[in-house]
């Protein structure tokens, strides 16, 4: 779903319980999201121009799969937004393992940021198995490969 361009802010509860939305693009005049706006329902937001600050704890993962996207794909982006962004995903690694491996966009930017510590790749790939995920599985394997060090000394 795309929000149209005129809307300015989403109202508490818009999309609760729409289980079947996968994706909510929110334009860059959205100024103001209200609580529990996707209660129920967990889509990927596409919103990278909204500060990850500005999500409830619960729709930060999607924010983070839809910024992830946007920031493979090009998207011009505040450099303090996508500090932010960066910063969280970095943080919050392993809580995103989960989303990391059902959006493929996600997963790509931990793995080009080098986000990962050793002792991080057995969780992540126990993830892929659990999702049944061979491609993201791959992808893991495919960077502790080449990265036969990876970040022993990660510091947050």
């Amino acid at each position: 779903m795309t929000i149209p361009a005129g809307v300015t802010k989403i109202g508490d509860g818009a999309f609760s319980d729409c289980q079947s939305l996968t994706s909510v693009t929110i334009p860059v005049g959205v100024t103001e999201i209200g609580k529990d706006v996707f209660m129920g329902s967990r889509p990927v937001r596409v919103a990278p121009h909204i500060s990850i600050a500005k999500f409830d704890k619960e729709d930060k993962p999607g924010a983070c799969a839809g910024f992830a996207k946007a920031y493979l794909d090009g998207a011009e982006l505040d450099g303090e937004i996508k500090a932010d962004y960066l910063k969280y995903i970095k943080r919050q690694r392993k809580r995103l393992f989960p989303e990391a491996v059902q959006h493929e966009e996600l997963l790509r930017v931990m793995l080009a940021k080098k986000m990962l510590a050793r002792k991080d790749i057995d969780l992540l790939l126990e993830e892929c198995d659990q999702q049944n995920n061979i491609v993201a599985k791959a992808a893991v394997l495919d960077y502790a490969d080449r990265n036969s060090n990876v970040n022993a000394n990660l510091k947050l």
